[in-house]
């Protein structure tokens, strides 16, 4: 469907390190380079290894998508990540925890010790409550989502408003952080969907 894409059309992806690896043979095979305006790698952790061989491979798969990335949306405080980005883009937006962030720069978009998406001023861009999926992970990606929006746009205040827009309409599918119930003070949450732990 990217063939039929024009200079209107706005594609979102989620590429696995399999398909990133087949983005950076293009060159090899003789192929144009492919890649997107704006990038988002959430995180860097030991996955996969038995495919790349070391974290090195790894991290060496998912720079991939940075080559041609005029924005990268990348997690503060995540060295290796920040190693991969050094030198293959033009800006740098980031997102995460602002708790521990205090000797490095705080990020551009950040998740407060209440769970509240906050920017750089401090501001609250999204409360707590307002957020359908629970768990810090699920606003880091609020985050990154809005900052990737936010550089695609060149609109911080629209990506913002676009956000709110859409968690107002989530509906969580089956099986995807699905609230079981609570038994004893114990939250059961049905997530068989996930791939990892």
């Amino acid at each position: 469907q990217l063939g039929e894409a024009t200079s209107e059309t706005v594609a979102v992806l989620e590429l696995s390190s399999f398909m990133l690896e087949l983005l950076a043979m293009r060159a090899a095979w003789g192929l144009p380079a492919l890649g997107p305006e704006v990038a988002v790698i959430t995180n860097l952790t030991p996955n996969h290894l038995d495919r790349h061989g070391s974290m090195e491979a790894y991290g060496e798969a998912k720079a991939a998508i940075l080559t041609r990335a005029r924005h990268a949306v990348l997690p503060v405080g995540d060295e290796r990540v920040a190693a991969l980005a050094h030198g293959r883009t033009h800006a740098v937006h980031w997102f995460g925890d602002l708790e521990g962030q205090e000797a490095a720069k705080p990020p551009d978009l950040g998740v407060d010790a209440q769970g509240h998406l906050v920017d750089g001023s401090g501001r609250t861009v999204l409360a707590t409550e307002d957020m359908p999926l629970p768990g810090r992970m699920n606003r880091w990606d609020a985050a990154a989502a809005t900052l990737a929006v936010a550089a695609l746009l060149g609109d911080r205040k629209r990506a913002e408003g676009a956000l709110r827009e859409g968690l107002e309409r989530y509906q969580a599918p089956p099986h995807r952080l699905q609230k079981v119930g609570v038994r004893e003070g114990v939250h059961w949450v049905d997530d068989s969907v996930s791939t990892t732990p």
